[in-house]
């Protein structure tokens, strides 16, 4: 947005709030440090300042005690006497109140059974305070449609009469209502009557609450509208989009164009008040026409005298051919006070509005530096970037205690985690600020760890960013990050999240750049993972990627295989092959979900949803290749087209079209299965076309998608023989049911290369080692041994108790030069 729009807009605060809350994003800005006011917050004084300067004009009720049920401490009057006298003590008024949140609230005020704010039998009656400090103006709740009544006179539990007002923070007979809900998060549904709603009270619904046809509503129907809405509830935290800022812009328009004007919601609600109940008195003599205002009288107040500050923006349809004087209380109004507009042959006379006010009131509160640089090793170390009193904390943590370990982890797997995490922390967090330069990752303002482990890349970001947000599938590290965040005092910056890539859920384009660092092997659909990652980044953002082949574990496997039998050697095994038997288009491998896709399929994933190829900067950990086989490399991509772009282009195009087949097959082999399930479930339903519904089912089995309510059309395909041997086979096998896939494979030709494989792999599983073993020799003998087979047959001698000849197999296949110059690099 820039240097800002000058909307005159306002905001809401508390006295309490818990004094913890466990995601950062939802730590609550309040006067009190707690819900018992026992100390000041870190923002009291900024609170007070923007109160006084009329940034703030809404009490959201007293505090947030929304999760007080589960607390020692309730709303009392108590609470209300001791806020009241700090509002009081620094001269401050507030004229707007909000109730806020569940049924902990019992300081809300309405016919809700837990709202006692305005029931004097209740210890938490506060009422008759709270309207004697000033508060006229009372949302208990309630929604209302543009041009709707703002406010009517409302009697309380006590007997008080008060201003209720309503607010627009649902689309009602809202169609888009069913598409727009799930896509933005935003809650929708049907109300009694069945018309579709949409909540937009939160910054993705500004498109549809600001939309051009509510605002030009507004205008024709010449109405008042007072907006409810969240700007600082984005979710994770950062600066709006594109969309967001727009619909704010298009606010501003109007506004310019003096079809609306924008006004904070206690001057809004004021000026109707005044609007409504003002009584005045006209008389024209000669060619004067005196206006004498005299009184508001309103079921509230009563009748009382305004002030030039109460009549602002009040405005009187007069004759032009007159000279008009505005009088208050018989005394003529300073003409610098009134403005006289023509229109339409009528002359409008009335008292100024407020004029702009655009101060920057933060400046003096401003606490982080904002401008992005590189940090000097000096300034990392000042802002707790050096890491070593988080490495003394890490072994403090790691001692043997019960009281130590967070609630729902296993105490195993979180002094695992925090074994880990020590190693990485030891290493130091400059190292990783030093990666992020390497990358070309700085001046950033929110990035995205994908496999944030222990959180140390997060913190290090810090150095060339502002936030970021971390995702990871463990519990026990999720738990560790957190702590560690809060220890370092960067809770406010980071957020660490259970998840894992293929599972976010980021329905817009947040982030300036994302990672993910060793991680997307383990368990992860890389093809969904990256779609959801592009769709994640702004465009133009980066994504790092660091990724283990399988030569990494091929090593480790030849010398433990050297060393003699360990646990470790069926551990690598089973990854390998594992990640192997993915290649060939089974998802749900035995024993073990690591993946080993080769670089030329995960660029192939990154373009298929926009990403770009920007480089190899060869930042990461472990060796580049083992012998000749691919172990560890990195990549950088950079966003350059919307994450559907190819996605959109496959469903335009047609199956006669060149290449089409071959396209999506390709797809299907890199990786990226769920997209050619999507196209094919569009462009061939009825599954009537034989090859398209073989390329259907593969993709279908290799996304894990072959279960559930699937398995009846695979079975009832496969006893019709609509299917080939082979699709069959790779369907059981993924069902784990080896007999049935070596009966199906017994039917593929010999010559289709991974035939031997599959089958030897479905012979492991019955834990016929020997009749694995003569499967995999036998391929390797007639030439048809690649590395799968190797580890196979490897694998077969090993669990027969054959550790020797399983080492020897293994050496073999390097020794065979099978890929580029293994034997040279032997």
């Amino acid at each position: 947005m820039g240097p800002g729009l000058g909307l005159d807009v306002a905001d809401s605060f508390w006295m309490y709030k818990p004094r913890f809350d466990g995601d950062p994003q939802r730590d609550n800005l309040a006067y009190f440090a707690d819900l018992s006011g026992s100390a000041r917050s870190p923002f009291a004084d900024e609170i007070v300042r923007y109160i006084a300067a009329g940034w703030i004009d809404t009490m959201h009720s007293y505090g947030n005690f929304s999760r007080a049920g589960a607390m020692p401490v309730q709303f009392t009057r108590q609470h209300a006497l001791q806020a009241l006298e700090v509002l009081e003590r620094n001269r401050i008024k507030v004229r707007v109140w909000v109730n806020h949140g569940d049924r902990n609230n019992r300081q809300n005020v309405g016919a809700a059974d837990y709202m006692h704010g305005d029931r004097p039998e209740s210890p938490a009656y506060h009422l008759d305070l709270t309207r004697d400090y000033g508060i006229e103006y009372f949302w208990i709740g309630g929604d209302a449609s543009p041009g709707a009544a703002v406010q009517d006179a409302l009697v309380l539990n006590d007997g008080s009469c008060v201003f209720a007002f309503r607010r627009f923070q649902i689309r009602r007979n809202f169609p888009p209502a069913a598409a727009i809900g799930p896509a933005y998060d935003l809650r929708h549904g049907r109300d009694r009557e069945g018309a579709a709603f949409l909540q937009v009270w939160r910054p993705q619904g500004l498109a549809c609450q600001l939309s051009a046809d509510v605002l030009e509503g507004l205008v024709e129907r010449q109405a008042m509208c007072i907006l409810g809405q969240h700007l600082g509830s984005l979710y994770p935290l950062t600066i709006f989009d594109r969309e967001m800022v727009e619909a704010l812009r298009r606010l501003r328009r109007f506004q310019d164009r003096r079809a609306i004007l924008v006004a904070r919601t206690a001057r809004a609600l004021h000026y109707a008040r005044v609007r409504d109940h003002l009584r005045f008195s006209t008389r024209v003599t000669g060619e004067h026409q005196v206006i004498d205002i005299t009184a508001v009288v309103d079921p509230v107040r009563g009748c009382w005298v305004p002030q030039i500050e109460d009549l602002r923006g009040i405005t009187f349809d007069t004759d032009a051919r007159l000279h008009t004087v505005v009088r208050l209380a018989g005394n003529p109004i300073a003409a610098d006070e009134l403005a006289q507009t023509l229109f339409d042959g009528r002359c409008f006379i009335g008292i100024r509005w407020f004029p702009p006010e655009t101060s920057d009131h933060a400046a003096e509160f401003t606490r982080e530096q904002t401008s992005y640089v590189i940090w000097s090793d000096a300034a990392r170390t000042k802002a707790g970037l050096a890491g070593t009193h988080i490495l003394d904390w890490l072994r403090d943590e790691a001692r043997p205690s019960p009281g130590r370990i967070p609630e729902q982890i296993e105490g195993a797997k979180y002094h695992a985690a925090v074994d880990y995490a020590i190693g990485r922390y030891e290493v130091g967090l400059a190292h990783y600020a030093a990666f992020f330069e390497k990358i070309g990752f700085s001046e950033m303002r929110l990035g995205l760890d994908a496999g944030s482990e222990a959180g140390h890349l997060c913190l290090a970001f810090l150095a060339h960013g502002n936030r970021a947000v971390g995702v990871d599938p463990r519990p026990e590290f999720v738990a560790l990050a957190r702590r560690i965040a809060q220890h370092a005092d960067r809770d406010k910056q980071l957020q660490f999240h259970l998840g894992d890539a293929d599972g976010l859920d980021y329905p817009q384009p947040y982030f300036d750049c994302a990672w993910s660092h060793s991680r997307l092997m383990y368990g992860t659909d890389a093809g969904v993972a990256i779609e959801r990652i592009s769709r994640a980044l702004r465009m133009n953002a980066s994504f790092y990627c660091a990724y283990h082949g399988v030569g990494n574990r091929l090593r480790i496997l030849h010398d433990q295989l050297r060393a003699g039998p360990s646990a470790r050697i069926e551990i690598q095994f089973e990854a390998i092959l594992a990640a192997l038997l993915n290649r060939s288009g089974i998802s749900h491998t035995p024993n073990s979900r690591v993946r080993a896709l080769e670089l030329s399929d995960l660029l192939r994933l990154c373009r298929t949803f926009g990403l770009v190829y920007v480089g190899q900067p060869n930042v990461h950990d472990g060796l580049q290749a083992y012998r000749g086989v691919p172990a560890a490399f990195d990549f950088v991509v950079r966003k350059r087209k919307p994450h559907d772009a190819v996605r959109s282009a496959l469903l335009d195009r047609k199956p006669a079209e060149a290449n089409w087949f071959e396209d999506l097959e390709v797809l299907t082999r890199a990786g990226c299965a769920s997209l050619v399930c999507e196209v094919l479930e569009t462009t061939d339903p009825g599954h009537a076309d034989p090859d398209l519904f073989d390329l259907y089912a593969r993709a279908m089995i290799r996304a894990g998608r072959a279960h559930g309510e699937a398995r009846q059309l695979f079975e009832e395909a496969a006893a019709a023989h609509r299917l080939p041997p082979l699709t069959v086979g790779l369907y059981w096998h993924d069902q784990r049911s080896p007999d049935k896939a070596l009966s199906a494979y017994e039917e593929v030709p010999d010559r289709h290369a991974e035939k031997a494989f599959l089958r030897g792999c479905c012979l492991l599983q019955k834990q016929d080692w020997a009749g694995a073993a003569q499967t995999f020799s036998s391929a390797i003998e007639k030439g048809a041994g690649e590395l799968r087979e190797f580890v196979g047959l490897a694998a077969a001698l090993y669990r027969a108790g054959d550790c020797a000849r399983a080492e020897r197999a293994i050496g073999r296949f390097f020794e065979l030069d099978k890929i580029g110059e293994t034997a040279a690099a032997g």
